[in-house]
């Protein structure tokens, strides 16, 4: 009886493995791991077996150990070698005859968080060596057109137009964007074949293994990739990641799964993306180099993309306006970085002196000695410039503004707004949380188009937005 068929686009490995947990070993046992080809999702794992093999994978199930990891076992160099060192258990049951050696069942369900499998060939002369990277997300930003063209008797060309990525690399690589198609049985009868595709970034390389190990091309390029889809991420205000990839050496094809960030794949509409989509590219080769040219100075904009990204999938405008907040503020940290006139009020000498003085006014005029701890504590904070001067500081030196987020003669109420969120428990009225929450949003986009050097065409916030904003009756705040 098969406990587990495989299913249409599935990955679906079976072998004999063990589990490993510090010095304790489970062997011989029946694996069968799956999941899907085509989606980034979990990654399901089963072990088969009866009451015996219960009680020896209940020696590796001590939570005081290093965590487990599970590898295939085999002697035999040309099967597939299965490693995972992400393992997670999920259940462990008896089954229900479990008085009965000799009949089997799934005794063990694990989830794994990636896994690799390498499968080894004979050499093979190889002029270049290409890794695939899957990806999953919104990927209408990427606009590159697929062509198939049928002949009479039933042949199927596939030409990509619009896929190469023009970047410059520190590297000799080349960079396409193109779909890589798979082929499974149909539910039905299992005799009919049925494919479908999955848009992927392919990086070349001719240089040989001598001048770039296997292992120094991967890592290189995953760390370009990751690069491309986070600014591609802040194009298209919406996460786009890789969950696999594969890779052909001259001895052995090596593939890659993980389970990755939960990402959308609606299409997005024609005015979604941050900047206008005939300059998506010219964005991503500008905003690459520029990326790059910050990272190696000490000013990596990682972690304010990322506050920005999680803000945009956000399911409530308070969870939205606190993440945009967390990437404005991580700007606000890398701009005073190399400003100490920004990161003190005063020299550390000066508030020294005047922090003594202060500290002996307070103890001759406050009484309680509660009261003067508290006022202490808070003397540090003297000498940080208040955020909004530092905005207004940000604003000048990247030429950024906020006024035409607001009705004529408005003041700028976003600090304000979050004093309340995040100090209070006042109540906001859901009108005034949505127009902050989009202005936070235009000035956070607006920093980072300007941070990257591409200020220009630029949807922030998008004009119907900013109509509405704009024409709203002021309320003093």
């Amino acid at each position: 009886m098969n406990l587990l068929p495989k299913k249409p686009f599935h990955e679906h490995h079976e072998f004999i493995g063990r589990i490993v947990q510090g010095d304790q070993v489970s062997d011989n046992l029946q694996c069968i791991v799956t999941n899907s080809q085509i989606h980034n999702g979990p990654i399901n794992g089963y072990i088969i077996g009866n009451a015996d093999t219960v009680k020896r994978i209940q020696k590796v199930t001590n939570l005081k150990l290093a965590p487990p990891f599970l590898e295939s076992q085999s002697d035999d160099i040309s099967r597939e070698k299965f490693k995972s060192d992400e393992f997670l258990w999920k259940r462990i049951s008896l089954p229900s005859y479990s008085d009965s050696f000799d009949r089997f069942s799934i005794v063990c369900e694990f989830i794994l968080q990636s896994y690799s499998t390498i499968t080894k060939h004979e050499p093979i002369e190889l002029n270049k060596r290409i890794i695939t990277f899957l990806l999953t997300g919104p990927l209408s930003a990427w606009h590159v057109v697929v062509m198939r063209e049928r002949s009479f008797s039933g042949e199927v060309k596939i030409n990509a137009h619009h896929s190469q990525l023009d970047l410059v690399l520190n590297d000799p690589f080349n960079i396409e964007v193109i779909p890589r198609y798979f082929y499974s049985d149909s539910n039905i009868d299992g005799k009919q074949e049925v494919s479908t595709d999955v848009l992927t970034i392919q990086i070349t390389t001719e240089q040989s293994s001598d001048e770039l190990t296997d292992q120094d091309f991967i890592e290189k390029s995953k760390q370009l990739v990751d690069d491309i889809l986070l600014l591609m991420s802040l194009v298209s205000r919406r996460w786009i990641a890789w969950y696999a990839y594969y890779l052909e050496t001259k001895t052995e094809i090596l593939d890659y799964y993980r389970t990755t960030r939960s990402c959308s794949g609606e299409s997005l509409s024609h005015d979604a993306t941050l900047v206008n989509a005939p300059q998506i590219r010219q964005f991503l080769k500008e905003s690459y180099s520029r990326y790059q040219r910050l990272r190696d100075e000490g000013f990596s904009l990682k972690l304010p993309l990322l506050y920005y990204i999680s803000a945009n999938e956000a399911t409530y405008t308070e969870e939205q306006f606190t993440g945009y907040f967390l990437a404005l503020e991580k700007l606000r940290d890398l701009f005073i970085r190399s400003r100490p006139h920004l990161q003190h009020t005063l020299k550390p000498d000066e508030f020294i002196s005047l922090a003594e003085s202060i500290h002996q006014t307070i103890k001759q005029e406050v009484k309680l000695p509660d009261a003067r701890r508290l006022l202490y504590a808070k003397l540090s904070d003297l000498n940080r410039p208040p955020l909004s001067s530092v905005l207004n500081e940000m604003f000048l030196f990247y030429k950024v503004d906020w006024h035409d987020l607001y009705p004529a003669n408005s003041i700028f109420t976003l600090i304000q707004t979050r004093d309340k969120m995040f100090h209070s428990s006042m109540d906001l009225d859901h009108e005034t949380i949505f127009h902050e929450t989009e202005r936070l949003k235009a000035i956070v986009e607006r920093f980072l188009l300007a941070i990257l050097e591409f200020p220009r065409f630029s949807n922030a916030p998008l004009p119907y937005v900013k109509q509405e904003l704009v024409e709203l009756q002021h309320k003093s705040q």
